[in-house]
């Protein structure tokens, strides 16, 4: 699992104007809701962008509920309330993926709570919970082992590398069951023109190394075509993190 990073690690990055960082967007929900008012996601300006991560629902591949796709476990989950097991990290975008579930469909599922995707996942390879939560990387392995298999992704559009599994948006037809995890490479506010540009050129030619790009795809990541220009991507960051933003306010968290 992605951590954001500590209040301290960014105050820490905040006092040197020279440094570079690279983080993920899981540090808006903690400059949003966490770091109360000592600093917020805009004091560090993106410079670079690497690559991003969707998470991803996964079923059993034995079972009741073997052959069904997310619209069917929604349904089950709204005729059988409380009865379909579905893994969870407390208070991340995990929670907040089924929370949007549950809210726009009316289905009610038991939440069992897990430190990261992989330990969930691991559990529905051992039939513990009926629905995991996770990133490519940790569910691939028990995947091509026949053990589990994606049924839902929860970004803008479908994979290349899972092209037969829907989005969550076209699963249940919305358009705002989008989570996933954003690499990029930021410097404090404040940093000099030239320097960023001088940066954001480097990380920009590290980006088109045909080996580096290679380990990312192995890895399971997909490169975002609105942050991958440089001229829209601060604007995209900035549009994904508003969204982010109107989730919390929408279900109370932040006011």
């Amino acid at each position: 699992m992605t951590k954001a990073p500590s209040s301290n690690a960014v105050t820490a990055l905040l006092g040197m104007p020279s440094a570079v960082g690279i983080i993920a967007n899981l540090m808006w929900g903690d400059a949003m809701l966490r770091a109360q008012g000592r600093w917020t996601y805009t004091d560090l300006e993106p410079i670079g962008y690497l690559n991003s991560d969707a998470l991803t629902w996964v079923g059993p591949t034995e079972g009741p509920y073997k052959d069904m796709s997310v619209k069917q476990l929604v349904e089950t989950a709204k005729d059988k309330p409380g009865t379909l097991r579905v893994a969870t990290v407390p208070g991340s975008m995990w929670d907040y993926l089924i929370e949007q579930v549950e809210t726009n469909t009316g289905a009610k599922v038991l939440r069992v709570p897990f430190q990261g995707g992989g330990a969930g996942i691991n559990a529905l390879a051992g039939g513990n919970v009926d629905i995991a939560q996770g990133f490519y990387s940790e569910f691939r392995g028990l995947a091509d082992a026949g053990k589990v298999r994606p049924i839902g992704v929860a970004a803008p559009e479908r994979l290349s590398f899972l092209k037969d599994t829907p989005t969550m948006n076209e699963a249940l037809g919305g358009n705002e069951y989008q989570w996933f995890v954003i690499r990029f490479a930021v410097v404090p506010k404040g940093t000099p023109e030239d320097r960023k540009a001088y940066l954001g050129a480097a990380i920009r030619a590290a980006m088109k190394d045909p080996e580096l790009v290679a380990e990312y795809l192995k890895a399971g990541v997909y490169f975002d075509p609105k942050l991958t220009d440089p001229s829209r991507m601060q604007a995209n960051l900035n549009a994904y993190a508003e969204a982010e933003r109107a989730f919390y306010v929408k279900t109370g968290r932040l006011k």
